[in-house]
């Protein structure tokens, strides 16, 4: 039991950590293809709460992170 509560406490530690260290990147990439636009014409902002604005090629976008045990996703907002 010890064993179960140790393996799941590190899933969603690294998780969380995977969220924070390339949110940005992963909403860049998401956009470059809603946008059709090179990926570093793209200026990403967070909103909190895993939500994030990005701009560029004189678009702009609003997106949340979804992320579940493998890669995090930007899906599209608005």
């Amino acid at each position: 039991m010890k064993i179960f509560f140790v393996m799941t406490l590190a899933i969603f530690s690294s998780c969380s950590h995977q969220v924070y260290s390339n949110a940005d990147k992963t909403v860049a990439k998401r956009a470059m293809y809603d946008f059709n636009c090179d990926v570093d014409k793209i200026n990403v902002i967070s909103l909190g709460d895993e939500e994030f604005k990005a701009s560029g090629c004189d678009q702009q976008a609003t997106y949340t992170l979804q992320c579940a045990l493998g890669p995090c996703n930007a899906i599209k907002v608005d």
